[in-house]
């Protein structure tokens, strides 16, 4: 049996440090819900991943906040790109940094599918701002139509600085949302996963729950 699964039963983190730690070489599959993406190891080290218009480490930091969806590592697997810039125990760690800023932002941004406009009648005082230059190059593609997944693809800065941005604008008021644009279903199917792995089938190999992923070698 392989290293399958749902992301519900197994934390992503321990997931990829069993790949490390194991010095496996291959492509982990991952789909949650419309989302997908894959990461590349040689060895146990992550040297290439993508997902939607992200790659590499920016991709991992995506897939990093998914709880839920499935899993399938597929041994073996390779790829000539090296998109990598730090080691996954790095990306994990800034991961768990962000974390409580993403559930912030949540309130103010629950989807990536929102539709963001420029607010025509801003509160008084909000003349008084003074943007950053980050922030100004970040409000050009706020136009009423773009979505913010759209407007993270489009200014090539992450998905996690482009919403700190926008969040700020948003709660200054200077912005505002107008919808949810609709998004196409992926055509893309969930990894298959022939057989659950469940807690307590894991917890019969000595090496715990993380040992059993994996399985024993016939």
């Amino acid at each position: 049996m392989g290293l399958e699964g749902s992301l519900a039963d197994f934390d992503l983190a321990d997931i990829l440090q069993l790949i490390h730690l194991g010095k496996k070489t291959g492509a982990l599959h991952l789909q949650s819900g419309v989302d997908s993406g894959i990461i590349y190891f040689n060895e146990g080290m992550a040297v290439h991943a993508f997902s939607e218009h992200l790659t590499g480490d920016e991709a991992v930091n995506r897939i990093l906040r998914w709880r839920t969806g499935q899993f399938v590592f597929k041994p073996d697997e390779t790829t000539t790109e090296h998109t990598m810039k730090h080691p996954i125990q790095h990306l994990v760690l800034e991961a768990a940094r962000q974390i409580d800023e993403w559930e912030d932002m949540k309130r103010l941004i629950p989807s990536m599918d929102v539709i963001l406009t420029i607010e025509e009648n801003p509160a008084i005082g909000t003349d008084e701002i003074q943007l950053q230059p980050l922030e100004w190059r970040i409000l050009t593609f706020v136009d009423g139509s773009r979505s913010i997944n759209e407007i993270c693809k489009e200014s090539r800065i992450s998905e996690f600085d482009t919403c700190k941005v926008l969040y700020g604008l948003l709660s200054s008021g200077l912005i505002k949302s107008v919808g949810t644009k609709a998004v196409e279903k992926s055509k893309t199917e969930p990894p298959k996963v022939e057989k659950k792995i469940v807690v307590e089938e894991a917890k019969k190999e000595k090496g715990g729950l993380l040992g059993g992923l994996f399985g024993k070698k016939k």
